[in-house]
């Protein structure tokens, strides 16, 4: 599969091959993939009190007869303000996982998936750069005529582009090693540095 290369100045300059072959994307595995990746970002620390863990509450209120009021145990009943919560929610672990084998198709799905809309590009030129500059960047992207869109920028452990791409709006910057399939599939658009195609291509053999 090719893609196009663009350099800074956003000329398409030339294409080159993408090292994966297209066996057909799997649209409800990446589904799946996607319920259970935002099912893994629930936290699931809420907790409140029930009857036993509330303070106080040790003495009866009351005598059992005789007062014309209702019989009371405790002033910590979950009938009772300020008393403890019936079927509350407790800490629970919500994570559910996939095989590494099922993983590296999704991903190489989703790369297919972008490639097909031809909204995965490779772009060159900013390995000159020796000092961070957001106005050159946000140049580029104002070029590609693809702002207020959401733009993933794939870099390899570079520290000039990461700073120089994370200030604008709407731009997501990951490397190799932080780089998940729900990161390409949530961008619109996805730049990679020409350095690091052949890292990527890697992901997925």
């Amino acid at each position: 599969m090719k893609i196009k290369v663009y350099d800074k100045d956003a000329k398409n300059i030339k294409s080159v091959n993408f090292n994966i072959v297209d066996n057909g994307v799997n649209h409800d595995l990446i589904t799946q993939y996607i319920r259970i990746y935002q099912l893994n970002q629930r936290q699931g620390t809420v907790k409140v009190k029930t009857r036993s863990e509330v303070r106080g509450g040790g003495r009866k209120p009351w005598k059992q007869k005789g007062t014309g009021r209702a019989r009371a145990g405790t002033i910590r009943s979950p009938l009772w303000r300020g008393g403890g919560i019936t079927h509350g929610p407790v800490p629970k672990e919500w994570n559910l996982s996939l095989n590494k084998k099922t993983k590296k198709k999704i991903f190489a799905d989703s790369i297919i998936l972008k490639i097909n809309e031809d909204k995965l590009m490779s772009f060159v030129g900013f390995e000159s750069l020796e000092n961070p500059s957001t106005k050159i960047t946000n140049k580029f992207l104002e070029q590609m005529n693809l702002k207020n869109n959401r733009i993933l920028i794939i870099h390899d452990k570079s520290d000039v582009l990461f700073k120089s791409f994370r200030n604008i709006k709407g731009v997501r910057v990951k490397s190799i090693d932080d780089l998940s399939a729900y990161d390409i599939l949530s961008a619109d658009y996805v730049l990679i540095d020409s350095q690091a195609v052949s890292l990527v291509e890697q992901r997925i053999r």
